[in-house]
């Protein structure tokens, strides 16, 4: 099943008023981002777990370009390049070995003025990095990580956490050796759709596994949901389809935005509310079909509306949204 969206985030997404938001507009997940580059943070602080922005200076004109990522909540562009030693291990399936390194640069993005159905690159806004140490970091599988903004300076005040939160993550995909990116296929489409023969599929484009017990859901009672979200259902909503794995126990505000299109795809394959909490129960993401709103929607479409805390609100702040998608 294909999830299909009918317009990028920036434009799909409207606010719907609620009580939780006390008439404040809806923070959309790209506004998320850039505040969390406007926070308190310590600019001496260059270095996240012995990595440095400035030790690897220039890593995109010199390594191996893997793939480009576009993030629909965040309208970010993510470009993925990896070292020698990680561009080998990746290509041969062999084990990545100390030293391996992927580098990432985040790049955001705006609508193009002069051709209003596309976007362009705006500028890098952050830059993320695995470096492979099994000994140094073996809490979080062999694997350091390490975030910086545009000017070298570290983005958390909290090294654990956030190590944590991204190992957590990754963890979806054991079978890759915690790597999500795969080598981006820039030969043909047309030609390997002709190309019938599965081998030939094969070669042309491997098929990617996934590791079906990292996302999966288990059904619960509406009754067991934090009282902020039951209050979002209808009294025909008893029954809800709860995200479970270990990324509740290391989530953090990014994990809230990045869940939400599974909970989308499942909200439509089972036409029930699905929903995703941190352990305490205290932040929460939700998307459940909007019976309540009559949001009109073109032909093969349904409209799915979507909840979340506002990570950090003294007040419990809650965002509710609303769009159209197609199975």
């Amino acid at each position: 099943m294909k999830l299909l969206v009918i317009a990028l985030v920036v434009n799909v997404f409207f606010a719907v008023p609620s009580k939780a938001q006390t008439g404040k507009p809806a923070v959309t997940p790209r506004q998320a981002l850039l505040s969390r580059h406007m926070q308190k943070l310590d600019p001496s602080q260059m270095e996240m777990n012995g990595i440095r922005l400035k030790d690897y200076e220039g890593f995109e004109k010199n390594w191996k370009f893997v793939t480009v990522r576009y993030r629909k909540d965040s309208t970010e562009m993510r470009y993925t390049y990896a070292n020698d030693l990680a561009w080998k291990a990746l290509t041969s399936g062999e084990k990545y070995p100390d030293g391996a390194v992927f580098a990432k640069i985040g790049v955001i993005t705006e609508e193009d003025p002069a051709f209003a159905s596309s976007v362009v690159p705006m500028g890098a806004i952050r830059y993320q990095f695995m470096v492979r140490d099994e000994k140094k970091c073996k809490h979080t599988d062999g694997w350091c990580y390490a975030l910086f903004g545009g000017l070298g300076v570290a983005l958390t005040n909290d090294v654990k956490t956030e190590e944590m939160a991204c190992a957590a993550c990754h963890k979806i995909v054991p079978e890759r050796q915690y790597v999500f990116s795969q080598v981006a296929p820039l030969t043909s489409y047309m030609k390997q759709v002709q190309e019938k023969a599965a081998k030939a599929m094969e070669t042309i484009l491997p098929p990617v596994p996934v590791d079906q017990k990292a996302v999966q859901f288990k059904t619960i009672s509406a009754s067991d949901l934090p009282e902020d979200a039951q209050r979002f259902l209808s009294s025909k909503q008893k029954k809800v389809r709860d995200l479970v794995g270990p990324l509740k126990e290391s989530a953090f505000e990014g994990t809230l935005n990045e869940m939400l299109p599974n909970l989308i795809k499942e909200a439509l394959a089972t036409n029930q509310p699905a929903i995703f909490t941190t352990t305490d129960q205290k932040y929460f993401t939700m998307a459940f079909p909007d019976h309540q709103r009559k949001t009109p929607c073109n032909d093969g479409m349904h409209p799915i509306a979507f909840v979340e805390t506002v990570w950090g609100s003294p007040s419990r702040r809650i965002n509710l949204n609303v769009g159209c998608y197609g199975k």
